[in-house]
């Protein structure tokens, strides 16, 4: 039987905030009615997240394909840039990546924002169970502002929301 953390209040309330992203990414246009659907329950799943009969694998993920110019991807800006949000294994993740031709596994390009952030709620002495790069809300605003990062009307934006 696995041993989870309990999650403090303070770590529960800033997990909350991502109801917030799943409503905005449910609002995009190219939604889906099984969409809809996973991102009910992933709603539940956040509104529970302190309860760990609730625990399952699920992710919510707006991705920006960024067009190439003249047939070609200019290599030192991203042509990829994510918001993520994956439960799995007990752990959440939140994270935004750009990726670039020079660095095509993860990567960060000049002022763009950047967030990343960590929740184990497996219990274990080894590890600190809560890392988050900063507020959760700047994520959130981050991907609401997603376009800012477009560059042209080629750019493709794309969800994925899975359970």
């Amino acid at each position: 039987m696995v041993n989870f953390w309990k999650i403090d209040n303070k770590t529960y309330t800033e997990i909350q905030k991502l109801i917030k992203f799943v409503d905005f990414i449910l609002g995009l246009k190219n939604t889906t009615a099984a969409d809809k659907e996973n991102c009910k329950i992933i709603k539940n799943k956040i509104a529970h997240i302190n309860n760990p009969e609730t625990f399952q694998y699920w992710n919510v993920t707006l991705r920006i394909y960024l067009a190439q110019h003249n047939g070609k991807f200019n290599e030192n800006l991203p042509h990829l840039k994510i918001w993520d949000v994956t439960f799995e294994n007990n752990i959440l993740e939140i994270e935004t990546k750009e990726l670039t031709p020079n660095n095509p596994l993860n990567s960060h390009y000049g002022d763009n924002f950047y967030f990343g952030g960590i929740v184990h709620f497996k219990k274990d002495s080894n590890i600190k169970n809560v890392f988050l790069s900063d507020d959760i809300d700047l994520f959130i605003n981050d991907a609401l502002n997603y376009k800012k990062y477009l560059r042209n009307n080629l750019d493709d934006v794309d969800i994925d929301i899975d359970i």
